[in-house]
């Protein structure tokens, strides 16, 4: 069978290596997108328990030794998130500019169609300008927001960014904008005194936090329903949209047996144990192995060239946004 990983075709047999075998599910889920809450990660409850558990610990043994300092901590932690939480709609919709039917129409037709497939609470989209090809969900309750950095629009296509969409709207759906409050946020979204300590956050919670974005990168192919769009989006996200063309499959395939073999297993299980956010071919590899290899599309061309489509083929930096400074600024 033909199957592909990004931009290029990989051989007959190219999953294995000197009896190593890139791990493939025995039956492939049916991307449906309205099923999207039974693709959860089946470990993401179990983590979550334990990190919630390790966080009572944590509170425990601070009040009994009396170090307030901890605790105080955690606190400013919690209220920051929850401040956050409940303001996200009105910073961003001060400092962006909002995805409805008549502005960034294209895009609110894909988030409109994913929201009601997901079955998804009421939730506002909105783009701000940043050089970070990234996007983030917020909220404990609706209306939620979700927001796209610009960068993310200028380097995507539609079917990409559907997929992206797919992952945020399944963060909401499996209740993570809610539990990654007590867990600590994200690290940009708090105050600068409080985000240097994120890295112990990490490391307590690095378990569910890792997880909860595999559950995502499901939401995501689920929401775009082709495996082909998923990996390529995922590795897009990685090294960016210009090199994708460059990549060759059976490539990323020796990366991931090396990463197996020796050193390289226990360094990358090291880090893999000890960070968030899981590292681009591991992540490949655990969508893999939930979703099976895509198929050879029929174009790949058309892939490793992104087209903005916002609005209606400009460059999404055409909106009345601020334009990019010569130092790169934000």
């Amino acid at each position: 069978m033909n199957t592909t990983l990004p931009g290029q075709l990989v051989r007959e047999g190219g999953e294995e290596r000197s009896g190593w075998r890139l791990m493939l599910p025995t039956t492939l889920p049916a991307l449906d997108p309205t099923r999207v809450r039974e693709h959860r990660h089946p470990l993401e409850k179990v983590a979550l328990l334990l990190s919630l558990l390790i966080l009572m610990l944590v509170l425990g043994v601070g009040a009994w030794r009396e170090d307030w300092l901890i605790l105080k901590a955690i606190f400013a932690v919690w209220f920051a998130m929850i401040v956050l939480a409940f303001q996200a709609g009105t910073v961003h919709t001060l400092r962006g500019a909002e995805v409805t039917s008549t502005q960034y129409p294209k895009l609110y037709e894909i988030f409109d169609e994913v929201r009601r497939q997901f079955n998804a609470p009421p939730t506002r989209v909105f783009v701000i300008r940043d050089n970070r090809a990234q996007a983030h969900a917020y909220g404990i309750r609706p209306p939620y927001t979700i927001v796209f950095h610009s960068a993310m629009l200028e380097s995507m296509q539609l079917d990409e960014l559907r997929f992206v969409m797919g992952q945020q709207l399944g963060r909401i759906v499996y209740g993570q904008t809610r539990m990654i409050v007590p867990l600590g946020g994200d690290a940009e979204a708090l105050p600068s005194l409080l985000a240097q300590f994120t890295w112990l956050r990490d490391l307590v919670f690095a378990w569910y936090r890792r997880i909860s974005v595999l559950s995502a990168d499901r939401a995501g192919a689920l929401a775009c329903q082709d495996m082909e769009v998923a990996v390529r989006t995922l590795v897009k996200l990685g090294v960016g949209s210009h090199q994708y063309s460059d990549l060759q499959g059976d490539d990323l395939v020796d990366q991931a047996y090396w990463l197996s073999q020796g050193t390289g297993r226990v360094q990358a299980t090291i880090i893999w144990i000890t960070n968030a956010e899981p590292p681009m071919v591991r992540r490949l590899e655990k969508l893999i192995a939930w979703g099976g290899l895509p198929k050879l599309p029929e174009a790949l061309v058309d892939a490793a060239a992104p087209t903005v489509p916002f609005p209606d083929g400009d460059r999404a930096s055409s909106l009345p946004l601020q334009e990019r400074d010569e130092g790169g600024g934000r």
